[in-house]
């Protein structure tokens, strides 16, 4: 999913703002850094809340940036205190500079209104560099301009695919219902009830396979 949106992007066609949002635990973190993590290009993460200083740090360096970005992000890593508009246009000057470039900005929720407005201010201008991209995740369905992709919850088959994969071996049926009766889908919540079953002993397994017994 998150690959798809993202093609355009290494051959330079166009900027992309994406904002991937859904419940807590549905997976997100873990979604963005496997797409990213499979892109042939240069990438960074933070958090949406994360000091302007400790982002520029985190940027790349490169000699192609204009000599007024390069003096607008020199006086934001030394603290001082510019406008969210020069702010914005000297970061995506930053980013166009690193293109093909994805930035990641983690758990937008939890931004201040000010950091949210900057954000999304930064996301129209992504939206205009080509080979760009800006990725929040959110609880919430993410503003304009970025273009909104949510995580929906595993399916039955999908949940007892990731017990398997966690255990590399098959669970009963009944305790794959059982858990998926709880988790409702939710990745880390399904994690979650395995860990807790077999803590409990609830789920234990004798070398050859796995036995259960209900809570």
């Amino acid at each position: 999913m998150i690959q798809t949106q993202l093609k355009s992007l290494l051959l330079k066609r166009s900027g992309l703002a994406l904002g991937i949002w859904g419940e807590a635990g549905i997976g997100k973190t873990y979604a963005v850094h496997q797409a990213l993590a499979s892109l042939p290009c240069k990438t960074a993460y933070a958090h949406a809340t994360a000091s302007l200083a400790s982002l520029i740090a985190l940027l790349p360096e490169t000699n192609k940036l204009p000599a007024w970005a390069e003096f607008s992000l020199k006086r934001l890593s030394q603290g001082e205190s510019i406008d969210n508009s020069a702010i914005s246009a000297a970061f995506s000057s930053k980013l166009s500079a690193l293109a093909p470039f994805v930035l990641y900005l983690e758990d937008s929720h939890e931004a201040s209104p000010d950091r949210l407005e900057l954000i999304q201010t930064l996301a129209q201008m992504v939206k205009q560099s080509k080979g760009v991209g800006l990725i929040i995740s959110s609880r919430s369905k993410p503003p304009e301009p970025f273009k909104a992709l949510r995580l929906e919850p595993l399916n039955q088959s999908a949940s007892d695919e990731l017990l398997r994969a966690e255990l590399k071996a098959d669970l009963p049926k009944d305790a794959l219902h059982w858990i998926y009766s709880k988790a409702a889908g939710n990745p880390l919540y399904t994690l979650e009830y395995l860990r807790f079953l077999s803590r409990q002993g609830y789920l234990w397994s004798d070398g050859k396979s796995w036995h259960w017994r209900k809570p």
